[in-house]
């Protein structure tokens, strides 16, 4: 996403330092991206420990290390000698704290580690579009803003139903135990998904480039969103094919990538 975030904020931006973000954001993001993911890992090492694991918690804690080191490094560099934005390190500093923060939390009990989990996977997914976007500019458009809340809130409300269904390869974090618990998952993804379309629709309102171009790539998102609302809106009152509404979700993920593409804010 962090890509993403540098093509959607490529408007004014001179060719050179376009080509040189193109360049270092996805792998300067990548690193960053691997840190969040790795905090994942060790809480599942802290609380379910296994001989078989390819890692031990040292290794993971030193992993995350190493992954943040060379994002925040990647990243200086390339702010030394061609950005010259210092908000992009504060940026990542910041995602850095936030980080360790989640791991604390989930390691005291003081948000569910499923919580963590969701979070962590959907804003490293989310936040490289800030992250991109700050390398072009520290002026950043509101529809930028505006994407990253439709992405991370349409994230989230897939990776809530990922847990339902076993016929889902990507598995789910959340583990459901009865009735009421489902009930409350449904609602907040449903939640989530509507305040995505909310979002995705505001975009065409935001001053974009393209907005013709943009409400035509859209309404291609809308159609599978909205049809994952209707199915999460009958499932919260019988049991539903969880998988088919992930699916939809999935398809309107990727035509909002293509949608924000043609932002060109």
């Amino acid at each position: 996403m962090a890509l993403i975030g540098v093509l959607i904020s490529r408007v004014n931006v001179g060719i050179e330092l376009f080509v040189t973000n193109l360049l270092y954001a996805p792998i300067a993001y990548l690193f960053i991206a691997l840190s969040g993911l790795t905090v994942i890992t060790i809480l599942q090492l802290i609380q379910a420990p296994s001989n078989t694991s390819k890692l031990n918690l040292k290794q993971g804690l030193a992993l995350f290390g190493a992954f943040y080191i060379i994002g925040i490094v990647l990243t200086v560099v390339n702010v030394v000698l061609n950005v010259f934005n210092v908000i992009v390190i504060i940026y990542v500093i910041i995602i850095g704290v936030f980080w360790v923060m989640m791991g604390l939390f989930a390691y005291r009990n003081l948000i569910k580690s499923e919580i963590v989990s969701i979070s962590l996977v959907c804003l490293v997914f989310t936040l490289g579009i800030i992250y991109g976007a700050l390398l072009n500019t520290s002026s950043i458009p509101i529809s930028i803003y505006f994407a990253f809340i439709t992405a991370t809130f349409l994230q989230l409300g897939r990776e809530l139903l990922k847990g339902y269904d076993k016929k889902d390869r990507g598995g789910g974090f959340i583990s459901i135990n009865n009735e009421k618990e489902r009930d409350i998952i449904l609602k907040c993804s449903l939640g989530f998904q509507v305040i995505s379309s909310i979002f995705l629709v505001l975009i065409l309102f935001s001053n974009i480039g393209y907005p013709v171009l943009y409400f035509f790539v859209m309404l291609f998102s809308l159609i599978f969103i909205s049809s994952a609302i209707i199915l999460t809106s009958k499932s919260i009152k019988e049991k539903k094919d969880y998988l088919r509404t992930s699916w939809l979700l999935k398809y309107g993920i990727l035509f909002e990538i293509f949608a924000f593409l043609v932002v060109g804010s």
